[in-house]
């Protein structure tokens, strides 16, 4: 924590300790009425010169705003005092299959193939003379040959490969469907994709004239760009915020909804 926000803190420390641990603990709510911000700031000013003058440390200063703020009852504001947030279950995922003996074979065996394709390569590299100094055509080239010389041991890792994979997918539990969206929501996805591809475009042309600008014209060229996009910012913004009500909407319908 830094020390200016300490210090912010304390001012909330020693003049308070003097009066909030007076009070009757059965009475937080007179209390609190006797804390205004007018003492909390003098109680900080307190602590201030208390940190200053080597009585506290600001740990020791952190733990008494800690115990004072808890004795007070003091919570964050939240962001949305209209709409408190609503922590909802989350879908619980099927388990996943225990793989087979055979399963677990197959694969081992595939990824010691692959190791050895790895370091054959590693060694042919090697006889070549190519290293991290070479350049990455001479590699890229090698590398190749490599492939082409090899390439029924290539093929026989992909085939290995693809029937597992087969098994793996024909043990997978299986998953129930999402909704087909709303023609609704369809709506308003395809606003915000298209107010999407707009900036996109936009970004794009500003990162081309970026390229070659000087400092001086790539700060105009930002702010133009700023300027020029900012209703697009905007609309963006609003077609996120009605998609998102609409999905909230079809989500929570009747008896379910428990965001109001």
């Amino acid at each position: 924590m830094k020390k200016s926000f300490i210090l912010i803190i304390a001012t909330g420390i020693l003049t308070m300790s003097s009066m909030a641990f007076s009070q009757d603990r059965k009475a937080p709510s007179l209390a609190r009425k006797a804390l205004d911000s007018g003492k909390l700031q003098a109680f900080g000013q307190i602590l201030k010169e208390a940190i200053a003058a080597g009585k506290l440390t600001e740990d020791e200063a952190k733990a008494k705003w800690d115990a004072l703020t808890k004795s007070r009852g003091d919570k964050k504001p939240t962001t949305d005092t209209k709409r408190p947030l609503i922590k909802r279950p989350q879908a619980k995922r099927p388990a996943k299959p225990e793989l087979s003996a055979e399963t677990k074979a197959q694969l081992e065996a595939i990824k010691k193939d692959k190791d050895a394709l790895k370091t054959a390569i590693g060694d042919e590299l090697e006889k070549l003379g190519l290293g991290k100094d070479s350049s990455k055509e001479d590699v890229r080239a090698a590398v190749e040959a490599f492939r082409n010389a090899n390439k029924d041991r290539f093929e026989a890792i992909k085939e290995a490969s693809e029937k597992v994979h087969e098994t793996l997918k024909a043990a997978r539990p299986d998953r129930k469907k999402r909704p087909e969206p709303t023609p609704e929501i369809k709506a308003k996805i395809a606003a915000v994709k298209a107010v999407g591809k707009k900036l996109h475009e936009s970004r794009g042309n500003l990162r081309k004239e970026l390229k070659d600008a000087s400092d001086e014209n790539r700060k105009a060229l930002i702010e133009r760009f700023k300027s020029d996009n900012k209703d697009k910012h905007e609309e963006l913004k609003a077609a996120h915020k009605e998609l998102k009500e609409a999905v909230r909407a079809a989500k929570e319908t009747g008896a379910t909804r428990t965001s109001e």
